[in-house]
């Protein structure tokens, strides 16, 4: 069931970072190369020197402005491949909420990057670290500590999904 999921959110993630990404494209006047969707562990995006977009798919479980931040970031290393200030500045006037959204990830990582596991009967859909999210609550069940400083994921793309 987990490989089924896990496919499914990564095919969810390819259109949802594709379609942004080409509209964003043309607002900021460049052009990437490849655009590939991969499980990584220690990075939500990258650009390659050669113009390349590498994404996580767990993104698509974060809420579409987090996404978007994401997507921006990379897309501006198309124009600066640097953090320097002419970089955040870009990043800033696309997406004036930048640091929030570098903020929920930070604080919202553990719940994105834990493996999704297999469920037992009677249990809710959960990720490692005990933090029920299928519906989107922001409650730990109870006798678990998360490591979570602020529950609470976006899942409405697959709810809409299940319920369709």
């Amino acid at each position: 069931m987990n490989l089924v999921l896990e496919w499914w959110y990564r095919e969810q993630a390819e259109k949802l970072i594709r379609k942004r990404a080409d509209e964003l494209c043309a607002r900021l006047g460049v052009k990437y190369g490849r655009l590939t969707i991969r499980g990584v562990k220690t990075r939500w995006g990258s650009c390659s020197h050669k113009g390349n977009l590498n994404f996580n798919w767990k993104l698509i479980m974060a809420p579409e402005p987090v996404v978007e931040h994401v997507i921006i970031h990379e897309l501006a290393h198309l124009k600066e491949m640097n953090h320097a200030k002419r970089f955040r500045e870009l990043v800033a006037e696309l997406c004036p909420g930048w640091r929030d959204h570098k903020r929920w990830l930070k604080d919202h990582e553990c719940m994105l990057s834990g493996p999704l596991r297999q469920l037992r009967e009677g249990e809710e859909w959960t990720v490692s670290g005990g933090l029920s999210w299928l519906q989107g609550w922001s409650r730990v069940r109870e006798g678990e500590e998360s490591g979570c400083r602020k529950p609470g994921l976006d899942t409405t793309r697959l709810m809409a999904a299940l319920e369709s």
